[in-house]
C-alpha cells in the first residue's frame, strides 16, 4: 500500500469517525440537559456520600446492609432534591394560569370593546371561509370564549385530582423501582 492510499483511508476513516460521532450526538441531544444535572448531583454529593460509607466494613453482613441503606438515603435524598424545588415551580405556574384565566375573564366581561375589532375579524374570516355557512357575530364568539374560560376553572381542582393521582402512580413505581434495584448494590 502506497502513502497516498493510507491518506485516503486516514480521511474515509476520519470522516467516518465525525459522522458518527455528530450521528451520536443527535442521539443523545434531547438527554443532554438530564445527563448534565445528574452529573452535577453527582459531583456535589458523592464526596458525601464517600465520607459516609468511609468506615464500613464491607465483609459484615452489617456493613453491606448499612451500604444498601446508605444508598437508598442518597437516592430518596437526590430525589427530593430535584422534587422540592418542581413541585414548587408547578405550583407557581398553575397559579399563575389560573390568575392569568381570571384577569382574561375580567377583560372580556368588563371592557369587551377591547377585544372587538380582533372578533369581528375572526367572525368575518368564519363566515368566508365557511362560505356564509356558519354565521357567527362577535359577540357569540366572546361568550363562548367566556363560557369557556368558566368552565376551565370549574375543572381546575379536577385536573388538580388527576395530578394527585399522577403522583401516586409516580412515587408508586418509583420506590418499588428503589427496593428493586438496591438489594443488588
Amino acid at each position: 500500500m502506497s502513502v497516498q492510499q493510507r491518506n485516503i483511508q486516514s480521511y474515509i476513516f476520519g470522516a467516518i469517525l465525525i459522522l458518527l460521532f455528530i450521528a451520536m450526538l443527535r442521539l443523545f441531544a434531547p438527554i443532554f440537559t438530564v445527563l448534565l444535572w445528574s452529573t452535577l448531583l453527582y459531583i456535589i454529593l458523592s464526596p458525601l456520600h464517600r465520607r459516609v460509607i468511609r468506615n464500613l466494613n464491607f465483609e459484615t453482613v452489617k456493613g453491606k446492609i448499612l451500604r444498601n441503606v446508605w444508598a437508598a438515603v442518597f437516592t430518596m435524598g437526590t430525589i427530593l432534591i430535584i422534587l422540592f424545588p418542581l413541585s414548587f415551580v408547578i405550583s407557581i405556574f398553575i397559579m399563575q394560569i389560573l390568575e392569568m384565566v381570571r384577569y382574561l375573564l375580567d377583560l372580556l366581561s368588563e371592557r369587551p370593546e377591547y377585544l372587538r375589532d380582533i372578533f369581528e375579524k375572526l367572525s368575518s374570516l368564519i363566515r368566508d371561509v365557511s362560505a356564509g355557512q356558519i354565521q357567527i357575530t362577535a359577540d357569540d364568539i366572546r361568550q363562548q370564549i367566556i363560557n369557556f374560560l368558566n368552565t376551565q376553572l370549574q375543572r381546575m381542582p379536577q385536573i388538580g385530582g388527576g395530578i394527585q393521582v399522577y403522583w401516586r402512580f409516580f412515587n408508586k413505581y418509583v420506590v418499588n423501582g428503589i427496593y428493586n434495584v438496591f438489594p443488588f448494590c
